[in-house]
């Protein structure tokens, strides 16, 4: 993914809760190159999705190069 001139934030979602199971996996962010940054660029990945009554919370997103 190129990133344009003046971009300041790239987010990935969050994975979806869930009442019994498993939670959705929080989403990813890879492979990003910046063509003149001006200021601050933030780089987020999503939260894990929770299960509210049982089960298991949904892994967090992760960023690589």
């Amino acid at each position: 993914m190129t990133i344009p001139f003046g971009a300041s934030l790239i987010a990935a979602g969050d994975g979806g809760d869930i009442v019994d199971g498993k939670g959705g996996k929080g989403g990813s962010v890879s492979g990003v190159t910046s063509t003149g940054a001006v200021g601050k660029l933030s780089i987020t990945a999503g939260k894990g999705g929770n299960a509210t009554t049982s089960g298991k919370g949904g892994d967090g997103g992760s960023i690589t190069a």
